[in-house]
């Protein structure tokens, strides 16, 4: 049994054998679906990337467009993902992505 505090976990991919939380440089493997952990996870803190893919939005570096759509997500740690352009944006989820504030006297 390993503690994890949320704010460790920066993604999290769905594997064959369950799901992978990336910790870091530490991957721990986990035998359940990524829709049970997804369930568990605060929706205002995750974002789901795509069908087997969540991330920490606190990781969240840099957003860069995709020539197909989409974006390019480069993580803390360097860490790069990509969001399709197909996937809509999940009515559960209570993230809205938008302009991130680049100084306090940004409205």
């Amino acid at each position: 049994m390993i503690f994890l505090r949320l704010a460790d976990i920066a993604w999290v991919a769905a594997v064959n054998q369950g799901v992978e939380l990336h910790i870091g440089q530490r991957t721990c493997l986990l035998r359940v679906t990524l829709a049970a952990v997804a369930a568990k996870l605060p929706p205002d803190r995750f974002l789901r990337l795509n069908g087997s893919t969540l991330v920490n939005v606190a990781h969240i570096r840099e957003l860069h467009p995709a020539s197909q759509g989409g974006y390019d997500m480069v993580l803390r740690n360097g860490t790069r993902l990509s969001r399709h352009a197909d996937l809509k944006p999940d009515p559960e989820s209570k993230i809205a992505l938008r302009k991130p504030k680049l100084s306090r006297w940004d409205e």
